[in-house]
């Protein structure tokens, strides 16, 4: 007689097996998927690697080419990021490097489909760490943001929001080396790693060649009260450091009819 009855086939089970809801959403009904997107967003709340591990599996079924599944992923991390949101226990946000690095969220706004960029644009918005904000400095990305919140009709009012604070964030000068004493321009110790002056005003350079300026008018006109803000920010400091620069600004402003928008913006 067998002595043990109910012999377990697996001696070292997982107390805590992984599950990957991915193919769900890739290929599963309208309520499979639904469901999927909402178990990603529970396990990504578990940990940073999960949510690492969730963002990565989910941000391949944004290169799909079927439209479809695009946008069963971009729902899926617009869920995980509303659920991060919520939660007040823990630090949710992700860095640009846990996640693949800077180059491939600049390759994403350059030649991904809406769901990528709109995911994009919020991540770039959420990395408020000082590694991710140098990253998106140095790797002049922003002609490729400006390039997609200036199509009309393509983004949503809360990624014409992220966008317009990514590149408020491009023309701060907390991050930039004064290049002379080691300290940033905000007094703090400079590393390797911070934004020359050279690269600071190139990023603004390309903000008002891509027709940045004129882009931020209408949504300092149109925008919801948070996108306002980000782009009244972004304009006023486009008109400071560097001669050349805010000349340019200053002239495109006015062409673009951004003084009347400041004034009915106050008036709000």
């Amino acid at each position: 007689p067998n002595p043990n009855p109910n012999p377990n086939p697996n001696p070292n089970p997982n107390p805590n097996p992984k599950p990957n809801p991915n193919p769900q959403v890739r290929d599963g009904s309208e309520s499979s998927w639904a469901e999927a997107a909402s178990a990603i967003s529970q396990i990504a709340l578990k940990s940073t690697v999960l949510r690492v591990q969730a963002t990565q599996q989910l941000m391949a079924l944004l290169g799909s080419e079927h439209e479809e599944i695009r946008q069963r992923a971009g729902m899926a991390l617009g869920e995980m990021a509303a659920e991060a949101a919520n939660d007040r226990s823990q630090d949710t946000r992700i860095t640009v490097a846990q996640v693949g690095g800077i180059e491939r969220f600049v390759n994403l706004l350059r030649e991904g489909s809406v769901e990528s960029q709109e995911y994009t644009l919020w991540l770039l918005y959420q990395s408020t760490d000082t590694a991710s904000k140098v990253a998106i400095g140095k790797a002049r990305c922003a002609r490729h943001v400006v390039d997609v919140f200036t199509v009309p009709g393509r983004l949503t009012a809360a990624a014409l929001e992220h966008a317009a604070a990514i590149i408020a964030s491009l023309t701060l000068a907390s991050l930039v080396s004064d290049g002379t004493t080691g300290a940033t321009s905000g007094g703090k110790k400079a590393t390797p790693s911070m934004i020359t002056p050279d690269e600071f005003l190139a990023n603004k350079l390309d903000i008002i060649d891509a027709g940045g300026i004129e882009s931020l008018t209408g949504l300092l006109t149109s925008g919801n009260a948070c996108a306002k803000r980000h782009a009244a920010t972004a304009l006023a400091n486009l008109t400071v450091h560097g001669e050349d620069v805010w000349r340019a600004a200053q002239l495109r402003m006015v062409e673009a009819g951004a003084v009347s928008a400041f004034v009915g913006w106050l008036a709000d």
